[in-house]
């Protein structure tokens, strides 16, 4: 991605104003659960990880770069 971006961030999830981008395939649920987190608060994050029996997220820890 370097040749093609003018900073590559080092991270799994990124956050730039409304932009969010995942570190790669193996990222995508974490990702959706950022948005999700984003949208509402880690207490209903934490139900819909229940739900999806998915305890590697780590709520209430969002990221975000501003790359301003």
């Amino acid at each position: 991605m370097t040749p093609y971006c003018s900073e590559v961030m080092k991270e799994r999830i990124v956050r730039d104003g409304n932009l969010f981008t995942g570190g790669g395939v193996s990222a995508s649920i974490d990702l959706g659960l950022f948005v999700i987190e984003s949208l509402t608060d880690s207490h209903f994050v934490q139900q819909v990880q229940q739900k999806m029996d998915y305890p590697y997220y780590q709520a209430g820890q969002l990221f975000k770069v501003n790359l301003d």
